[in-house]
């Protein structure tokens, strides 16, 4: 291999693994970011900010809306800047029961909120975190990672392009997807020590799946990997083969001239 095309290599092979990293990273927080994920974590922040005025305001109404579901069997609630529709069927089944189905559907209303801004400047323009922890935020994410891992495609072509053997190219870019996933195995411990910082809560969110994704990129890294290991075994093989056809050839072409 040329000096040229051997760190041609070298700097591909680099560019490819920080890459694999950052692609890594979006993955981790559009999966943390699904709304089955995020939800169970949404609820207690959803909670402690509205605790404080829509339980004890629910304790005081309750009976005035026992009394008013006689009639309807849906009513508009509000308390602050809290407003829900509520359903008669949660009501007759207590408060507790009834503030858990309003958090419930307070979170579902944050995570598909509709954001009129681009995801850098939102905090400026809502002044609240939630935009972190919504759809709008996991499919900013989404795009970015089909994004880098097409990215990433092109330069495993161009790796290919540039290793003389070509079975090296799976086993160099198996083995940097293996390396590339170690990072993600403890990363969702790493930004767990940052949970107690209120505005660093919703960050922690965003990395919950870090692990999943760890797995998933040690499965694709190992199965490239052995891809190539296979393809360079039957390689060798074929050769092999090669140079025991042509040895016996050899052999039957000196008998030939020893008969002659």
């Amino acid at each position: 291999m040329g000096i040229i095309r051997g760190s041609a290599l070298v700097i591909i092979g680099v560019i490819f693994f920080v890459g694999l990293l950052v692609c890594g990273a979006f993955l981790t927080v559009a999966n943390s970011l699904e709304y089955e994920n995020i939800q169970s974590e949404l609820v207690p922040v959803v909670e402690e900010v509205v605790s404080e005025t829509l339980v004890p305001s629910l304790a005081n109404d309750y009976s005035n809306l026992l009394v008013l579901c006689q009639n309807t069997t849906t009513l508009n609630y509000s308390v602050g800047d809290l407003s829900a529709n509520i359903l008669c069927v949660d009501v007759v089944q207590g408060i507790e029961n009834l503030t858990s189905k309003i958090i419930n559907d307070k979170v579902k209303e944050i995570y598909y909120q509709e954001y009129d801004c681009n995801f850098l400047d939102c905090e400026t323009e809502n002044g609240i975190p939630f935009y972190l922890v919504s759809e709008h935020s996991k499919n900013y994410f989404s795009g970015k990672f089909y994004f880098v891992a097409f990215v990433l495609f092109l330069l495993l072509g161009v790796i290919f392009i540039l290793t003389e053997i070509r079975s090296n190219a799976f086993i160099l870019a198996g083995g940097l997807i293996v390396l590339a996933s170690l990072p993600f195995s403890k990363l969702d411990w790493f930004v767990s020590i940052f949970a107690r910082i209120d505005f660093l809560q919703f960050f922690t969110f965003m990395f919950n799946e870090a692990f999943s994704v760890f797995v998933k990129f040690l499965v694709w890294g190992v199965l490239v990997l052995g891809a190539g290991i296979i393809w360079k075994f039957f390689s060798v093989g074929f050769k092999i083969n090669s140079f025991v056809e042509k040895f016996k050839g050899e052999k039957k072409v000196v008998k030939k001239e020893i008969v002659k």
